[in-house]
């Protein structure tokens, strides 16, 4: 076992600052906007409350997202009860993984020791396929479970309502259980906020997960929640509420308050969402511009703030510096360049000189109530980068 790539690289930047040194951080991908002052002043309204509740969280929770809820310290935690939960409701149940994909959902099941399968995209910067989904589901015959993430993280890219429909499809016919990680849901680009597919408009065993991390940068709270949309996942919820109140009995009850008020998307919240919406977009178009002067393959990034970046037309190059792997890469723009990313490696790709770049790394001030957002760091890692490539 070893420590979360993506965590490792905020290590990493925190250890160069502390020495001086320059860097370019595209790794972590931590939502650097403020948060809503609605959801501060909400949790110093109930910042006194301190009776322990349960892992269903509050009655007004409830009534928002539905009965057959299941609250945690952030939704990583409650991706690894639900994959342990599976394994213990189904003995001889199987796991998949689309691949590429967040690091922590094959973090968990290693540590789980759980059998998982990896359905690998023909394309790492694109999208999974239906045909590939069907293939690799019908490796089993037993029950299954399969994580689906639209928006994606590591590719920054969201499946629209015609393609979900289609992989409803595909998990209808092999009746597989789906935890629809929607976390990045709110941060569709401005351009096609309204063109996102919900899983649970087609298909019914699908337990949405989320949390207040993303859409509205509170990572640090460790606030997230589990859906589960259908009654035919009653033994799957028992197990996973068991399990959930055995390890930690509930979430602070303060945050069950400023999740509640984040739910209700009061002016504040909305707004900053449309902020990120808009701004996201402009940075991907400009990175997507400067990538291609590159001719660097990448993923056409639509949502959120991720690329995956392909170095592969640049193989001979690298390989001449000794760099053979997306590790090796990796650590060479770490040393020699201050620019930190996520090898591919970590997502599950194997033998591609692939990043990932998290485009995050903004100054954002507040100067009489408005938001000034400076870019000259994502500039100036672009900037590094060619004259890297341009050796």
């Amino acid at each position: 076992m070893k420590i979360s790539s993506t965590l490792y690289a905020k290590q990493i930047k925190s250890d160069r600052q502390e020495k001086g040194l320059k860097t370019f951080d595209g790794g972590l991908g931590e939502n650097p906007f403020p948060q809503p002052l609605s959801l501060v002043n909400t949790l110093k309204k109930y910042a006194s409350l301190k009776s322990y509740t349960n892992v269903q969280g509050i009655k007004e929770l409830r009534e928002i997202l539905g009965d057959n809820l299941i609250i945690g310290n952030g939704l990583k935690p409650l991706l690894f009860l639900i994959q342990l939960a599976f394994s213990k409701t189904y003995a001889n149940g199987k796991i998949f993984h689309i691949i590429p994909s967040w690091v922590s959902y094959m973090e968990q099941t290693n540590i789980l020791n759980i059998d998982t399968h990896q359905i690998i995209q023909q394309d790492p910067l694109g999208k999974i396929q239906p045909d590939e989904l069907d293939k690799g589901l019908s490796l089993t015959s037993e029950k299954s479970l399969i994580i689906f993430n639209n928006p994606t993280n590591p590719t920054g890219l969201f499946y629209t309502k015609k393609e979900v429909k289609e992989i409803a499809k595909v998990f209808k016919k092999h009746k597989t259980i789906v935890i629809s990680d929607i976390i990045y849901q709110d941060l569709v680009h401005q351009k096609y906020k309204n063109d996102i597919g919900k899983l649970e408009d087609y298909y019914d065993l699908v337990i949405n997960g989320a949390s207040l991390s993303k859409n509205v940068a509170c990572g640090g709270y460790r606030f997230g929640w589990l859906n589960f949309k259908s009654d035919k996942l009653k033994n799957l919820y028992d197990c996973t509420t068991i399990l959930a109140s055995s390890i930690y009995s509930c979430p602070s009850l303060p945050f069950q308050y400023v999740a509640l008020e984040a739910l209700k998307y009061p002016k504040d919240v909305r707004e900053l969402i449309n902020k990120q919406r808009v701004t996201f977009q402009e940075i991907s178009e400009y990175c997507q511009e400067e990538l291609s002067k590159l001719n660097l393959e990448y993923s056409k990034s639509n949502a959120a703030w991720y690329f995956l970046i392909s170095f592969e037309n640049y193989k001979n190059y690298l390989n001449s510096l000794n760099i053979f792997t997306s590790d090796d890469l990796c650590q060479y723009l770490i040393k020699n360049s201050g620019l930190i990313t996520v090898a591919g490696s970590a997502f599950g790709i194997k033998k591609k000189l692939i990043l990932r770049y998290s485009y995050v790394d903004l100054d954002i001030k507040i100067i009489d109530d408005k938001m000034e957002i400076n870019y000259k760091n994502i500039r100036e890692f672009l900037k590094l980068l060619k004259n890297f490539l341009k050796k």
